[in-house]
């Protein structure tokens, strides 16, 4: 479901509309949420050990370093 907020500014003000959405913002930051159960730090690390995420990890480094290389070199 899509919602949006234009009907509410139509029907009230822009303030309003501001502040519904702080509201409802707000709701969701403060809502309790389950506490994680905790986990060696080692293990959050030995995922440096596949090959999915070290691929993924150098796309994300290495396709935005060439874009900006081409775009140095152009101007």
């Amino acid at each position: 479901m899509r919602m949006s907020a234009a009907p509410l500014s139509h029907q009230f003000s822009w303030q309003a509309t501001f502040y519904a959405i702080t509201a409802i913002g707000a709701a969701g930051v403060l809502a309790p949420t389950p506490k994680p159960k905790t986990q060696r730090i080692g293990h959050e690390f030995a995922a440096f050990g596949d090959a999915r995420v070290l691929l993924a990890m150098g796309i994300t480094i290495l396709g935005p370093a060439a874009f900006f290389t081409s775009i140095t070199y152009i101007a």
